[in-house]
């Protein structure tokens, strides 16, 4: 039958017993069996050992990966003062998590926390963002635990006034 397998988890196509000859395709391969690792249409002939009949047979392999996706803004918490970093809830029921990260040093991304899918959001308590910017970034776990890539960084702004007493 068609098949959906996660990421990392190869299958094993094997048409079964009684036949002396197999040819695969795509590929042209002629193994009893054929290990499989990407999505596809895969089909194999076979003929008979008995009676030398050809025959055939199609499946579809489907092999889920973690998409990416994109954080949708980071808000400053008035109540905590520190940064909320929402995040996408339209995404596929196939999704069982997102991993965030934040730059602890220039292109150094460190884990700070995961939350569930459907979250709105993820506080980073380890924040001053009212004295310093900060960049993040998420990643989508899958249903398979596969950690998807990180997405495109957002970066927060920091505003500091300057107040002369002098000249007002």
């Amino acid at each position: 039958p068609d098949m959906t397998v996660c990421q990392n988890t190869p299958v094993l196509l094997d048409p079964g017993i009684g036949f002396n000859a197999y040819f695969w395709t795509p590929g042209s391969y002629t193994s009893a069996t054929l290990p499989v690792t990407t999505s596809g249409t895969y089909i194999v002939r076979t003929t008979d050992a008995v009676t030398g009949c050809v025959d055939k047979d199609t499946v579809i392999i489907t092999v889920l990966a973690p998409p990416t996706a994109p954080i949708c803004y980071v808000g400053f918490d008035t109540l905590n003062w520190k940064n909320d970093i929402y995040l996408p809830t339209n995404l596929s029921a196939d999704i069982d998590s997102f991993h965030i990260y934040k730059e602890v040093s220039l292109g150094v991304w460190d884990s700070i926390g995961s939350v569930a899918a459907g979250t709105e959001y993820f506080t980073d308590m380890n924040c001053s963002p009212q004295s310093q910017s900060y960049s993040y970034k998420i990643a989508v776990v899958d249903t398979c635990g596969n950690e998807g890539a990180l997405s495109s960084p957002h970066t927060t702004i920091t505003l500091l006034s300057a107040y002369d007493s002098g000249t007002d």
